[in-house]
Protein backbone atom coordinates (compact mmCIF):
# COMPACT_ATOMS: atom_id res chain seq x y z
CA UNK A 1 0.00 0.00 0.00
CA UNK A 2 3.04 2.35 -0.37
CA UNK A 3 3.33 5.19 -2.97
CA UNK A 4 6.51 3.87 -3.88
CA UNK A 5 6.17 1.42 -6.67
CA UNK A 6 10.11 1.23 -8.07
CA UNK A 7 12.92 0.51 -6.22
CA UNK A 8 14.89 3.07 -7.60
CA UNK A 9 12.56 5.60 -6.62
CA UNK A 10 13.07 4.61 -2.93
CA UNK A 11 15.78 6.74 -1.10
CA UNK A 12 16.84 4.15 1.21
CA UNK A 13 17.53 1.90 -1.85
CA UNK A 14 19.71 4.58 -3.84
CA UNK A 15 21.55 5.33 0.01
CA UNK A 16 22.76 1.10 0.06
CA UNK A 17 23.91 1.20 -3.36
CA UNK A 18 25.73 4.25 -3.37
CA UNK A 19 27.52 3.05 0.36
CA UNK A 20 27.39 -0.72 0.38
CA UNK A 21 26.76 -1.92 -3.03
CA UNK A 22 28.37 0.50 -5.51
CA UNK A 23 27.63 -1.23 -8.38
CA UNK A 24 23.62 -1.57 -9.73
CA UNK A 25 23.78 -5.40 -10.97
CA UNK A 26 26.98 -5.69 -9.60
CA UNK A 27 28.13 -9.20 -7.80
CA UNK A 28 27.77 -7.70 -4.48
CA UNK A 29 24.07 -6.55 -5.23
CA UNK A 30 23.48 -9.93 -6.90
CA UNK A 31 24.58 -11.90 -3.69
CA UNK A 32 22.72 -10.33 -1.57
CA UNK A 33 19.23 -9.11 -3.56
CA UNK A 34 19.21 -11.78 -5.70
CA UNK A 35 15.72 -13.33 -5.42
CA UNK A 36 14.49 -17.29 -5.96
CA UNK A 37 10.91 -17.81 -7.42
CA UNK A 38 8.75 -20.08 -6.97
CA UNK A 39 4.91 -21.59 -7.60
CA UNK A 40 2.79 -20.40 -4.63
CA UNK A 41 -0.82 -21.94 -4.05
CA UNK A 42 -3.60 -19.89 -4.81
CA UNK A 43 -6.18 -19.09 -2.05
CA UNK A 44 -9.51 -19.21 -2.92
CA UNK A 45 -13.12 -17.70 -1.03
CA UNK A 46 -10.49 -15.99 0.92
CA UNK A 47 -11.38 -12.54 1.41
CA UNK A 48 -9.99 -9.52 4.12
CA UNK A 49 -12.88 -7.50 5.41
CA UNK A 50 -12.16 -4.05 5.55
CA UNK A 51 -15.03 -2.35 6.57
CA UNK A 52 -17.23 -4.24 10.11
CA UNK A 53 -20.08 -6.26 8.61
CA UNK A 54 -22.91 -6.98 11.06
CA UNK A 55 -25.94 -7.15 8.75
CA UNK A 56 -27.18 -9.81 6.30
CA UNK A 57 -28.52 -7.76 3.69
CA UNK A 58 -25.44 -5.60 2.41
CA UNK A 59 -24.23 -5.03 -1.12
CA UNK A 60 -20.73 -7.12 -0.66
CA UNK A 61 -18.16 -5.40 -2.82
CA UNK A 62 -15.03 -7.55 -3.29
CA UNK A 63 -11.72 -5.89 -5.41
CA UNK A 64 -9.10 -8.01 -6.17
CA UNK A 65 -5.48 -7.67 -4.66
CA UNK A 66 -3.54 -10.04 -6.60
CA UNK A 67 -0.46 -9.29 -9.07
CA UNK A 68 -2.45 -8.29 -11.98
CA UNK A 69 -5.06 -6.26 -10.63
CA UNK A 70 -2.67 -4.57 -7.97
CA UNK A 71 -0.69 -3.61 -10.82
CA UNK A 72 -3.36 -2.32 -12.79
CA UNK A 73 -4.69 -0.04 -9.72
CA UNK A 74 -6.91 -2.29 -7.58
CA UNK A 75 -4.94 -0.59 -4.63
CA UNK A 76 -6.40 2.86 -5.77
CA UNK A 77 -9.89 1.21 -6.75
CA UNK A 78 -9.89 -0.36 -3.36
CA UNK A 79 -8.97 3.33 -1.53
CA UNK A 80 -11.49 5.30 -3.23
CA UNK A 81 -14.24 2.38 -2.71
CA UNK A 82 -13.84 2.70 0.92
CA UNK A 83 -14.01 6.48 1.57
CA UNK A 84 -16.99 6.35 -0.93
CA UNK A 85 -18.83 4.42 1.30
CA UNK A 86 -17.89 5.90 4.67
CA UNK A 87 -18.47 9.66 2.69
CA UNK A 88 -22.04 8.50 1.44
CA UNK A 89 -22.86 6.98 4.58
CA UNK A 90 -23.58 3.22 3.27
CA UNK A 91 -22.01 1.83 5.71
CA UNK A 92 -24.85 -0.37 6.80
CA UNK A 93 -25.45 -1.64 3.44
CA UNK A 94 -22.11 -2.00 1.79
CA UNK A 95 -19.49 -4.28 3.03
CA UNK A 96 -16.05 -3.30 0.90
CA UNK A 97 -13.53 -6.62 0.79
CA UNK A 98 -10.02 -6.99 -0.65
CA UNK A 99 -10.11 -10.72 -1.74
CA UNK A 100 -7.35 -12.43 -3.83
CA UNK A 101 -7.52 -13.93 -7.61
CA UNK A 102 -10.63 -13.78 -9.14
CA UNK A 103 -9.32 -16.03 -11.94
CA UNK A 104 -9.62 -12.88 -14.50
CA UNK A 105 -6.11 -11.65 -14.91
CA UNK A 106 -6.25 -10.41 -18.28
CA UNK A 107 -9.12 -8.37 -18.29
CA UNK A 108 -7.90 -6.47 -14.38
CA UNK A 109 -8.35 -4.58 -12.35
CA UNK A 110 -11.37 -6.91 -11.30
CA UNK A 111 -13.97 -6.52 -9.08
CA UNK A 112 -17.53 -7.96 -7.78
CA UNK A 113 -20.32 -6.29 -6.17
CA UNK A 114 -22.60 -9.08 -4.91
CA UNK A 115 -20.89 -11.75 -6.93
CA UNK A 116 -21.28 -9.58 -10.34
CA UNK A 117 -18.30 -9.97 -12.23
CA UNK A 118 -16.90 -6.20 -13.34
CA UNK A 119 -13.69 -6.65 -15.41
CA UNK A 120 -11.36 -3.70 -16.36
CA UNK A 121 -13.10 -2.03 -13.15
CA UNK A 122 -13.19 1.69 -12.75
CA UNK A 123 -14.35 3.45 -9.79
CA UNK A 124 -17.45 4.37 -11.91
CA UNK A 125 -18.45 1.26 -12.93
CA UNK A 126 -18.24 -0.10 -9.80
CA UNK A 127 -20.33 2.86 -8.06
CA UNK A 128 -22.65 2.36 -10.47
CA UNK A 129 -23.08 -1.03 -10.25
CA UNK A 130 -23.25 -0.96 -6.82
CA UNK A 131 -25.99 1.47 -6.75
CA UNK A 132 -28.20 -0.76 -8.82
CA UNK A 133 -27.60 -3.66 -6.60
CA UNK A 134 -28.35 -1.30 -3.60
CA UNK A 135 -31.60 -0.31 -5.40
CA UNK A 136 -32.41 -4.24 -5.99
CA UNK A 137 -31.96 -4.62 -1.86
CA UNK A 138 -34.38 -2.60 -1.31
CA UNK A 139 -36.92 -3.22 -4.09
CA UNK A 140 -36.49 -7.24 -2.23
Amino acid sequence: TLQLHKSQDNPYVSKLYEEHLKEIGGEKAHELLHTHYKNRKRFFDSEISLIDSSEKDRCEVNVCIGTNCYIKGSQDLLSKMINYVEGAELKEQVEVKATFCLENCGNSPNVTVNNKLISEATFEKVTQELHTQIQDIVEA
